[in-house]
C-alpha cells in the first residue's frame, strides 16, 4: 500500500538528512574537496545542497504509473517539502485520459522518459512532426515484445503532450548508450 511506500521514503529522507549533516560537519567532505580539487564555487553549491534539507525523491523501478496511488503519492511527497521526480515509460498517458488531467493537477517536478531505443536522429525528426494520433498509430504497429522501440515512442507521444499542456512538467530523457546507439549518440543527444 502507497502509505507504507511513502513512510519508507520519509524514513530513508530522514536518514539522508542526518547523513548529509554528518558529512557537514566531519573533515571527510574537505577532503573529498582536496583531492579532486574542486573550485570553491562548486564546494559551495555542494555544501548548500547538502545544507538544505530538501531531499530529491525519484520514482522509478518496474514502472511506477501503474501504481494506482502514484499521483496523490507525488502529491504528498511535494506537500512534504521534497522534490519528487518520476520515471516512466509514458504508456499510461496512451490509455488512460485522466492521467493527463491528473498529472497536470499535480505534477512532479520532473518526468523522465526512456529515450534508449530511438535509431537515428532523423527518426527523432521524424517522430518531432507526428501528431498524437500518428505517434499512437506507430507504436501500436510494433510488437509488444519490442518493448524497447515502443518506449521510445512513448516518449515521443509524451514530449508532445508537454509541448500541448502548459503546467506540464519538465521533462527529461534517460538514454543508455549501447551498441545500437553508440557511433551516433552524440548525435541523437543533439536531436533531442
Amino acid at each position: 500500500p502507497s502509505s507504507l511506500i511513502l513512510k519508507a521514503i520519509e524514513s530513508t529522507a530522514a536518514a539522508a538528512r542526518l547523513a548529509n549533516a554528518s558529512r557537514l560537519e566531519s573533515s571527510h567532505l574537505q577532503n573529498y574537496f582536496d583531492r579532486f580539487c574542486l573550485p570553491d564555487s562548486i564546494q559551495k553549491v555542494i555544501e548548500r545542497h547538502l545544507s538544505g534539507g530538501k531531499i530529491e525523491i525519484n520514482l522509478f523501478g518496474g514502472n511506477p504509473e501503474l501504481h494506482s496511488d502514484i499521483i496523490p503519492m507525488v502529491s504528498e511527497l511535494k506537500n512534504a517539502g521534497h522534490i519528487v521526480n518520476l520515471t516512466t515509460t509514458g504508456g499510461r498517458f496512451l490509455y488512460d485520459p485522466k492521467f493527463l488531467a491528473e498529472i497536470l493537477a499535480s505534477p512532479p517536478h520532473l518526468l523522465a522518459l526512456s529515450a534508449d531505443d530511438f535509431d537515428s536522429p532523423e527518426q527523432i525528426a521524424s517522430f518531432s512532426n507526428l501528431g498524437l494520433e500518428d505517434i499512437l498509430s506507430q507504436r501500436n504497429r510494433i510488437p509488444f515484445q519490442f518493448g524497447q522501440k515502443r518506449k521510445a515512442l512513448e516518449a515521443a507521444y509524451v514530449t508532445r503532450l508537454s509541448q500541448m499542456h502548459p503546467g506540464f512538467p519538465q521533462i527529461l530523457l534517460n538514454l543508455v548508450i549501447h551498441p545500437g546507439n553508440i557511433d551516433r549518440c552524440e548525435e541523437i543527444m543533439v536531436a533531442l
